[in-house]
């Protein structure tokens, strides 16, 4: 089972593991050496069982807007948490924060990451700022991809079959030109290059959805997180402990 581990690296410590180095900058300690670069930071309050509202504990303090049954549930997590956000697949059904100046990443590095369990393995917009008239980036499940836009292109799409009911840490980063992604801390696939910019469009940042189609998500989340600047992970790494550091 695939679920959150405990032990982690310094930001200082490099091992080596199946031919690749670990990311120096996966953290361990009790602050985020590179909090003041997060943007986004959702589903990570621990919040009471049933709770309707979402905070973003980033410095940026997006207001979260909710459509649909989303909630806060503790009937599955990853370790570390006591609830996760349940979305139930339903037409509609999303988490939104309007669009800002400090949600586009522009042509620089970034870590989009999350923790995932997918309730029904199907077609989902997962993380996005697409659609409609705009198109940001996005992270989405499609036709047995997982793929990241940026800038109105998918330079990344790499084959993965989850299982129902398992918790995985996602994380797509971009280092330079390179993007990657990462399955529980291990490269899915092979990198692909992009130095496209996002900061065209304004549409609304999503969880669970997208904002021209609705391809929802069905499944359940946990904290979403999204480090505008900094490419976190660049080889080989252990997921990060829960809940992330606020700090």
């Amino acid at each position: 089972m695939r679920i959150a581990s405990g032990n982690q690296l310094s930001p200082t410590q490099n091992l080596i593991g199946n031919g690749m180095q670990a990311s120096a900058k996966n953290e361990s300690v009790a602050t985020d050496p590179y909090f003041a670069s997060v943007v986004l930071l959702a589903g990570n309050d621990n919040a009471a069982d049933g709770t309707t509202t979402f905070v973003d504990q980033s410095n940026n303090a997006n207001v979260i807007s909710r459509t649909g049954a989303i909630a806060y549930p503790n009937a599955s997590v990853p370790i570390g948490m006591t609830p996760s956000v349940d979305f139930p697949g339903a037409a509609g059904d999303k988490l939104s924060m309007p669009d800002q100046t400090w949600l586009h990443v522009g042509t620089g590095d970034f870590t989009f990451e999350f923790y995932v369990n997918f309730d029904l393995v199907q077609n989902a917009e997962l993380l996005t700022k697409w659609g409609g008239t705009a198109t940001n980036w996005l992270i989405d499940y499609n036709a047995g991809n997982l793929r990241l836009g940026i800038g109105g292109t998918v330079p990344l799409s790499r084959a993965w079959t989850p299982t129902a009911g398992i918790w995985y840490h996602v994380a797509s980063p971009r280092s330079g030109t390179t993007c990657s992604h990462w399955i529980d801390g291990t490269q899915l696939g092979t990198t692909a290059a992009s130095s496209a910019n996002d900061a065209s469009g304004a549409e609304a940042a999503l969880i669970g959805n997208q904002g021209g189609s609705d391809i929802p998500f069905n499944g359940k989340f946990a904290s979403v997180r999204i480090t505008k600047g900094v490419a976190r992970y660049t080889g080989t790494f252990t997921s990060p402990t829960l809940p992330l550091q606020t700090s």
